[in-house]
C-alpha cells in the first residue's frame, strides 16, 4: 500500500496482483479446511439439519391452530382498540 501511495499509478497492477493471488490462496486453503470439518463431523451436520426441520415444523404447527375461542378473539380487538383511541388523546 505503502509503495502504491509512493510511486503512483505505476504500482497499482502489481499490488492488485499480489492482492487477488494472496485471496484466492487463503480461500483454497480456508475452503479445504472448512471441507475437512465437514467430513469429520457430517453425523452431526445430519443432526443439527432434522432439529432444525423439527423446530419449524412445531413453530409452524403451533401458528396453524388457533389458540383461544373465537368470542375471546373479538374481545381483545375491542381492548386493543380501546387503547388506540386513546393515543392521539394522550399525544396532544
Amino acid at each position: 500500500m505503502a509503495r502504491v501511495l509512493g510511486h503512483g499509478l505505476s504500482g497499482v497492477a502489481p499490488f492488485i496482483l499480489g492482492y487477488v493471488v494472496g485471496d484466492l490462496i487463503w480461500l483454497a486453503i480456508a475452503a479445504t479446511g472448512l471441507a475437512a470439518i465437514a467430513h469429520l463431523f457430517a453425523g452431526a451436520f445430519i443432526a443439527l439439519r432434522f432439529a432444525g426441520a423439527a423446530y419449524l415444523i412445531t413453530f409452524a404447527w403451533g401458528m396453524a391452530r388457533p389458540r383461544s375461542p373465537p368470542g375471546a378473539r373479538r374481545q381483545r380487538r375491542r381492548q386493543a382498540t380501546r387503547v388506540w383511541r386513546a393515543f392521539p388523546a394522550r399525544c396532544r
